[in-house]
Protein backbone atom coordinates (compact mmCIF):
# COMPACT_ATOMS: atom_id res chain seq x y z
CA UNK A 1 0.00 0.00 0.00
CA UNK A 2 1.35 3.29 -0.97
CA UNK A 3 2.23 6.36 1.20
CA UNK A 4 0.33 8.36 -0.74
CA UNK A 5 -2.94 6.26 0.08
CA UNK A 6 -2.39 6.74 3.95
CA UNK A 7 -1.89 10.90 3.32
CA UNK A 8 -5.62 10.54 1.84
CA UNK A 9 -7.21 9.15 4.69
CA UNK A 10 -5.85 12.36 6.41
CA UNK A 11 -6.33 14.93 3.79
CA UNK A 12 -9.13 15.95 1.40
CA UNK A 13 -7.45 14.60 -1.69
CA UNK A 14 -9.08 13.55 -4.44
CA UNK A 15 -8.38 10.14 -5.45
CA UNK A 16 -4.79 9.96 -8.48
CA UNK A 17 -5.53 8.35 -11.96
CA UNK A 18 -2.72 6.76 -12.85
CA UNK A 19 -2.90 7.92 -16.36
CA UNK A 20 -2.83 12.07 -15.26
CA UNK A 21 0.36 10.91 -13.35
CA UNK A 22 2.24 11.03 -16.48
CA UNK A 23 3.89 14.44 -18.43
CA UNK A 24 5.88 14.65 -21.61
CA UNK A 25 8.89 15.83 -19.43
CA UNK A 26 9.58 12.19 -18.11
CA UNK A 27 8.52 10.82 -20.92
CA UNK A 28 5.97 8.09 -18.93
CA UNK A 29 7.86 7.56 -15.63
CA UNK A 30 4.86 7.08 -13.22
CA UNK A 31 4.88 10.54 -11.32
CA UNK A 32 3.77 8.72 -8.17
CA UNK A 33 6.56 6.60 -8.11
CA UNK A 34 8.41 9.69 -8.02
CA UNK A 35 6.34 10.61 -5.17
CA UNK A 36 6.60 7.68 -3.76
CA UNK A 37 10.96 7.40 -3.90
CA UNK A 38 10.35 11.00 -2.29
CA UNK A 39 8.52 9.78 0.94
CA UNK A 40 11.00 6.80 0.58
CA UNK A 41 13.67 8.79 0.70
CA UNK A 42 12.76 10.97 3.95
CA UNK A 43 11.20 8.48 5.27
CA UNK A 44 15.24 6.97 5.27
CA UNK A 45 16.31 10.12 7.64
CA UNK A 46 14.81 8.66 10.70
CA UNK A 47 14.92 11.66 12.35
CA UNK A 48 13.33 15.12 13.46
CA UNK A 49 13.71 17.41 10.22
CA UNK A 50 12.76 21.27 9.53
CA UNK A 51 11.27 22.05 6.42
CA UNK A 52 12.12 25.31 4.66
CA UNK A 53 9.12 26.68 4.06
CA UNK A 54 8.46 29.98 1.52
CA UNK A 55 5.17 29.69 0.57
CA UNK A 56 5.72 28.14 -2.86
CA UNK A 57 4.59 25.41 -4.65
CA UNK A 58 8.47 23.73 -4.41
CA UNK A 59 8.54 23.68 -0.25
CA UNK A 60 4.66 22.79 -0.16
CA UNK A 61 5.12 19.72 -1.97
CA UNK A 62 8.37 18.86 1.03
CA UNK A 63 6.24 19.67 3.87
CA UNK A 64 3.06 17.67 2.46
CA UNK A 65 5.45 14.83 2.23
CA UNK A 66 7.78 14.92 5.37
CA UNK A 67 4.91 15.28 7.24
CA UNK A 68 3.21 11.94 5.64
CA UNK A 69 7.19 10.28 5.41
CA UNK A 70 7.85 10.92 8.79
CA UNK A 71 4.50 12.07 11.00
CA UNK A 72 3.23 15.49 11.91
CA UNK A 73 5.27 15.50 14.78
CA UNK A 74 9.13 15.08 13.55
CA UNK A 75 8.25 17.88 11.23
CA UNK A 76 9.02 21.48 11.98
CA UNK A 77 8.02 24.18 9.01
CA UNK A 78 10.26 27.24 9.26
CA UNK A 79 9.25 30.04 7.36
CA UNK A 80 12.34 33.42 7.39
CA UNK A 81 10.23 36.13 8.16
CA UNK A 82 12.11 38.98 6.15
CA UNK A 83 11.48 42.36 4.95
CA UNK A 84 11.86 40.45 1.06
CA UNK A 85 8.96 37.86 1.74
CA UNK A 86 5.41 39.35 1.11
CA UNK A 87 2.41 38.45 3.02
CA UNK A 88 0.73 36.66 0.92
CA UNK A 89 3.83 33.83 0.99
CA UNK A 90 3.60 33.94 4.94
CA UNK A 91 0.06 34.08 4.84
CA UNK A 92 0.10 30.76 2.61
CA UNK A 93 3.09 28.75 4.48
CA UNK A 94 0.96 29.60 8.04
CA UNK A 95 -2.72 28.21 6.34
CA UNK A 96 -0.46 25.48 5.00
CA UNK A 97 1.06 24.17 8.50
CA UNK A 98 -1.69 24.55 10.54
CA UNK A 99 -3.49 22.04 7.90
CA UNK A 100 -1.09 19.30 8.20
CA UNK A 101 -0.42 19.93 11.80
CA UNK A 102 3.50 20.34 11.92
CA UNK A 103 4.89 23.22 14.63
CA UNK A 104 5.60 26.23 12.46
CA UNK A 105 8.63 28.75 13.23
CA UNK A 106 8.92 32.32 11.41
CA UNK A 107 12.21 33.58 12.75
CA UNK A 108 13.01 37.03 12.10
CA UNK A 109 16.31 37.24 9.70
CA UNK A 110 17.35 41.04 9.38
CA UNK A 111 18.55 40.94 6.03
CA UNK A 112 18.78 44.96 5.01
CA UNK A 113 21.48 44.93 7.97
CA UNK A 114 23.75 43.62 5.34
CA UNK A 115 24.84 46.13 2.95
CA UNK A 116 26.26 43.48 0.85
CA UNK A 117 23.02 42.94 0.21
CA UNK A 118 21.31 46.01 0.10
CA UNK A 119 23.75 47.64 -2.36
CA UNK A 120 22.02 45.04 -4.73
CA UNK A 121 25.17 43.55 -7.08
CA UNK A 122 25.32 40.36 -9.07
CA UNK A 123 26.27 39.18 -6.30
CA UNK A 124 23.27 39.73 -3.61
CA UNK A 125 22.61 36.29 -3.33
CA UNK A 126 25.00 34.46 -2.39
CA UNK A 127 25.24 36.69 0.58
CA UNK A 128 21.63 36.76 1.03
CA UNK A 129 21.19 33.07 0.65
CA UNK A 130 24.84 32.92 3.44
CA UNK A 131 22.39 34.94 6.29
CA UNK A 132 19.13 32.94 5.50
CA UNK A 133 21.06 29.22 5.98
CA UNK A 134 22.87 30.89 8.93
CA UNK A 135 20.09 32.37 11.19
CA UNK A 136 17.97 28.81 9.75
CA UNK A 137 20.81 26.41 11.06
CA UNK A 138 20.82 28.35 14.67
CA UNK A 139 17.22 27.93 14.88
CA UNK A 140 17.09 24.21 13.83
CA UNK A 141 20.02 23.68 16.59
CA UNK A 142 17.96 25.86 19.32
CA UNK A 143 15.34 23.18 18.46
CA UNK A 144 17.49 19.83 18.47
CA UNK A 145 16.77 19.71 14.53
CA UNK A 146 20.04 18.68 12.70
CA UNK A 147 18.76 18.32 8.72
CA UNK A 148 16.80 20.89 7.39
CA UNK A 149 15.00 20.43 3.77
CA UNK A 150 14.52 22.58 0.96
CA UNK A 151 12.36 22.91 -2.00
CA UNK A 152 15.07 22.76 -4.61
CA UNK A 153 14.44 20.26 -7.58
CA UNK A 154 15.20 18.78 -10.51
CA UNK A 155 14.46 21.33 -12.65
CA UNK A 156 17.42 23.61 -10.66
CA UNK A 157 21.84 22.49 -9.96
CA UNK A 158 21.84 23.36 -6.44
CA UNK A 159 24.45 22.07 -4.42
CA UNK A 160 23.15 18.42 -3.02
CA UNK A 161 24.41 18.99 0.57
CA UNK A 162 25.36 21.71 2.17
CA UNK A 163 26.93 21.82 6.14
CA UNK A 164 26.71 24.69 7.88
CA UNK A 165 28.60 25.71 10.87
CA UNK A 166 26.33 24.40 13.78
CA UNK A 167 26.39 20.65 11.90
CA UNK A 168 23.30 21.01 10.47
CA UNK A 169 23.12 19.65 7.13
CA UNK A 170 20.36 21.37 3.94
CA UNK A 171 19.30 18.58 1.95
CA UNK A 172 16.97 18.67 -1.61
CA UNK A 173 14.73 15.45 -1.75
CA UNK A 174 13.16 16.61 -4.84
CA UNK A 175 16.45 16.79 -6.45
CA UNK A 176 16.90 13.38 -4.93
CA UNK A 177 14.08 11.76 -6.20
CA UNK A 178 14.40 13.77 -9.74
CA UNK A 179 11.01 15.47 -9.54
CA UNK A 180 10.71 18.26 -11.54
CA UNK A 181 8.98 21.72 -11.70
CA UNK A 182 6.26 20.66 -13.91
CA UNK A 183 6.02 16.94 -11.89
CA UNK A 184 5.72 19.36 -8.70
CA UNK A 185 2.49 20.78 -9.99
CA UNK A 186 0.99 17.64 -11.65
CA UNK A 187 1.67 15.77 -7.92
CA UNK A 188 0.12 19.04 -5.77
CA UNK A 189 -2.84 18.70 -8.27
CA UNK A 190 -3.28 14.84 -8.00
CA UNK A 191 -3.12 15.49 -4.51
CA UNK A 192 -5.80 17.95 -4.00
CA UNK A 193 -3.79 20.84 -3.08
CA UNK A 194 -4.21 22.74 -6.63
CA UNK A 195 -4.40 25.77 -4.71
CA UNK A 196 -1.08 25.64 -3.22
CA UNK A 197 0.91 25.78 -6.98
CA UNK A 198 1.78 29.04 -7.46
CA UNK A 199 4.21 30.57 -10.31
CA UNK A 200 8.14 30.03 -9.63
CA UNK A 201 9.03 33.45 -7.97
CA UNK A 202 11.98 35.34 -5.97
CA UNK A 203 11.72 37.38 -3.55
CA UNK A 204 10.72 40.96 -3.63
CA UNK A 205 14.38 42.06 -3.67
CA UNK A 206 14.40 40.54 -6.82
CA UNK A 207 11.67 42.81 -7.98
CA UNK A 208 14.37 45.73 -8.06
CA UNK A 209 16.59 45.95 -10.76
CA UNK A 210 20.27 44.76 -10.35
CA UNK A 211 21.93 48.01 -9.36
CA UNK A 212 19.47 50.08 -7.69
CA UNK A 213 19.92 50.14 -4.23
CA UNK A 214 17.09 47.90 -2.22
CA UNK A 215 15.37 50.22 0.78
CA UNK A 216 12.66 49.42 3.13
CA UNK A 217 10.79 52.22 1.15
CA UNK A 218 10.84 50.29 -2.33
CA UNK A 219 9.89 47.18 -0.35
CA UNK A 220 6.59 48.81 0.87
CA UNK A 221 5.68 50.39 -2.44
CA UNK A 222 6.60 47.04 -3.98
CA UNK A 223 4.11 45.22 -1.67
CA UNK A 224 1.34 47.66 -1.74
CA UNK A 225 1.09 47.67 -5.30
CA UNK A 226 1.35 43.66 -5.97
CA UNK A 227 -1.40 43.67 -2.81
CA UNK A 228 -3.55 45.90 -4.43
CA UNK A 229 -3.62 44.57 -7.99
CA UNK A 230 -3.89 40.62 -5.89
CA UNK A 231 -6.94 42.68 -4.62
CA UNK A 232 -9.01 43.03 -7.84
CA UNK A 233 -8.78 39.18 -7.91
CA UNK A 234 -5.40 38.51 -9.45
CA UNK A 235 -3.50 35.06 -7.37
CA UNK A 236 -0.43 36.12 -8.84
CA UNK A 237 1.62 39.54 -9.23
CA UNK A 238 4.79 40.44 -10.08
CA UNK A 239 5.90 44.22 -10.34
CA UNK A 240 9.63 44.81 -11.79
CA UNK A 241 10.83 48.05 -11.06
CA UNK A 242 13.77 50.22 -12.55
CA UNK A 243 14.14 53.26 -10.85
CA UNK A 244 10.56 54.78 -10.36
CA UNK A 245 9.21 52.91 -13.43
CA UNK A 246 6.99 49.93 -12.70
CA UNK A 247 6.18 46.87 -15.39
CA UNK A 248 3.48 44.82 -13.71
CA UNK A 249 3.35 41.07 -14.49
CA UNK A 250 0.78 38.11 -14.22
CA UNK A 251 0.37 34.79 -15.76
CA UNK A 252 0.05 35.34 -19.46
CA UNK A 253 -3.40 33.31 -18.97
CA UNK A 254 -4.55 36.64 -16.74
CA UNK A 255 -2.93 39.69 -19.00
CA UNK A 256 -6.28 40.14 -21.05
CA UNK A 257 -8.08 40.47 -17.64
CA UNK A 258 -5.47 42.64 -16.24
CA UNK A 259 -5.92 44.98 -18.92
CA UNK A 260 -8.86 45.67 -18.38
CA UNK A 261 -8.33 47.82 -14.94
CA UNK A 262 -5.28 49.15 -16.85
CA UNK A 263 -6.61 52.86 -16.00
CA UNK A 264 -7.33 52.09 -12.64
CA UNK A 265 -3.90 50.35 -11.65
CA UNK A 266 -1.85 53.09 -13.64
CA UNK A 267 -3.27 55.97 -11.38
CA UNK A 268 -3.09 53.93 -8.20
CA UNK A 269 0.49 53.32 -8.65
CA UNK A 270 1.13 56.42 -10.36
CA UNK A 271 -0.10 57.70 -6.69
CA UNK A 272 1.95 55.70 -4.62
CA UNK A 273 4.95 57.46 -6.19
CA UNK A 274 5.82 55.29 -9.59
CA UNK A 275 6.74 57.56 -12.50
CA UNK A 276 6.00 55.47 -15.14
CA UNK A 277 3.47 52.16 -15.37
CA UNK A 278 3.36 49.52 -17.93
CA UNK A 279 1.38 46.76 -18.13
CA UNK A 280 3.86 43.84 -19.91
CA UNK A 281 1.55 42.49 -22.48
CA UNK A 282 3.81 38.79 -22.54
CA UNK A 283 2.74 38.25 -19.16
CA UNK A 284 5.09 36.89 -16.24
CA UNK A 285 8.59 35.46 -16.68
CA UNK A 286 10.82 34.23 -14.30
CA UNK A 287 13.82 35.61 -13.86
CA UNK A 288 16.82 33.22 -13.42
CA UNK A 289 18.31 34.99 -9.78
CA UNK A 290 17.09 34.37 -6.77
CA UNK A 291 14.61 31.57 -6.69
CA UNK A 292 12.97 32.21 -3.59
CA UNK A 293 11.09 28.55 -3.24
Amino acid sequence: ILMISRLRKRLPITPVRSDRLRTKQNRGINVETKYQQLLDNIAAYNKHVGVCVSGGSDSTLVLIAAAEALGADRVTAITANTAFITGDEMSVAEELAKKLGVVHLKPRVFLMQNEKITRNDAKKCIYCKRDLVGTLSQVAVQNNITLLLDGAHASVAPDNKISTHDGVCVMSPLRDAKITRLEIEQILKDLGFSKYIRPASSCLAARIATGDPITIKKLRWLRAAENYIMSLGFDFVWVHVTGMDADVQVPKSDVARLLRFEEEIRAELLDMGYRNVTINPEGYKKISQCIGD
